[in-house]
């Protein structure tokens, strides 16, 4: 695993939040992993921390996703695009589900793509749909700031709350045979989401790893959860 100076870190993530929000009204084109993607104002731009989860998941034809803290939806879009049959993406934030259900259409993949705005997975609690692929890209690190904005609350998640709510449910959501995956990072607290998913009834392995081509001290993760 590579060594990291955290305020070198923070100081990267203060950058990028300031490059979300400055992006202009309109928006900007981003192509990412093959696909094409729209990105306005205070929505986290594609970006490498989820390139080993997507290239680690396995997406069989017409299987059932769901994408949780989509962003823009790259994870859930790209598992459209290499065929699945129905793709139900969340987020807490409006901008990014609105940016979401624009790049379905941008990929020509609306007709299986839905997209809610969630806290992690209460815009689904009142159905019993479980799902043969479950992935999500939480915030990796558990720092804060008085009055964090949305834009902050994508990178920092105070006390790992929505990493614990994504594991607590994710038994609920996940078909028996089905695959789960979670982004992490080496900056962030993976060795303590590892530990919650085994509280929560989950085995971890490391399925892919990326090393950040700006600054080789980064690396991003890819789990795969398993029930125990």
């Amino acid at each position: 695993m590579q060594q990291f100076d955290l305020k070198n870190v923070l100081d990267g993530q203060i950058n990028f939040q300031q490059t979300i929000r400055e992006l202009p009204p309109a928006g900007i084109i981003e192509y990412y992993q093959g696909a094409k993607f729209k990105v306005t104002s205070g929505v986290f731009i594609p970006h490498n921390d989820s390139k080993p989860l997507i290239d680690s998941m396995v997406i069989n034809v017409d299987d059932s996703v769901l994408d949780v803290f989509c962003g823009a939806g790259p994870i859930g879009i790209i598992a459209a695009i290499r065929g699945a049959g129905r793709v139900v993406a969340l987020d807490s934030s409006e901008d990014a589900v609105q940016c979401a259900r624009e790049n379905a259409v941008l990929n020509e993949v609306a007709d299986v793509f839905s997209a809610f705005e969630s806290d992690v997975y209460s815009a689904i609690a009142d159905s019993d749909e479980q799902f043969d692929v479950v992935a999500g890209n939480p915030p990796f690190l558990d720092y804060s700031i008085p009055n964090m904005d949305a834009v902050e609350c994508s990178f920092w998640d105070v006390n790992l709350r929505t990493n614990r709510l994504f594991l607590e449910g994710l038994n609920r959501r996940l078909k028996p045979n089905g695959r789960a995956y979670i982004s992490q990072a080496n900056f962030g607290d993976w060795k303590k989401v590892v530990k919650l998913a085994r509280e929560f009834g989950f085995n971890t392995r490391i399925a892919d790893s990326y090393i950040f081509e700006h600054n080789s001290s980064i690396e991003f993760l890819a789990l795969e959860l398993t029930r125990l």
